[in-house]
């Protein structure tokens, strides 16, 4: 094979590997969506998901109602926050946070948190150049 061969050759799996390497970072936010909402299916028994509520101290049977993807952002590379509202069998409303890493194009959920109890929030968001993070409420 000749020297024009193996550079076409070269250039044709660099190519190849590149396309590849682009489609793995090709992330959406609607795909984080979609995979918060598979996770809690998968990990909900008889519709229900339970999260522990640290300051009640209590596990929190929940049925998701609906992911917030208007909120859906990215906090840092490769990692994103999810929103979402669920509600208990007596139809109180708890909004979870969720963060979502992804690693070699897969997701995994690295932390969830009981954001809003009946609307109430147990911490805030700001901005701090173009990376969002948390404090506690006030």
């Amino acid at each position: 094979m000749g020297n024009r061969a193996i550079l076409r050759v070269v250039v044709a799996l660099l190519a190849v590997s590149g396309a590849a390497g682009a489609a793995r970072a090709a992330t959406t936010i609607e795909d984080v969506a979609k995979f918060l909402e598979a996770y809690v299916a998968e990990r909900s028994a008889e519709g229900w998901f339970v999260v522990r509520d640290d300051r009640a101290g209590t596990d929190l049977r929940l049925k998701l109602d609906r992911v917030h993807r208007e909120r859906l952002a990215r906090t840092e590379q490769g990692t994103y926050f999810v929103c979402a509202d669920f509600r208990t069998e007596g139809g109180k409303l708890y909004d979870l946070d969720f963060w979502v890493q992804e690693r070699d194009g897969e997701l995994t959920v690295t932390e969830t948190t009981v954001h809003k109890e009946e609307g109430k929030p147990r911490y805030t968001w700001y901005k701090d150049g173009e990376v969002w993070k948390r404090r506690p409420a006030e």
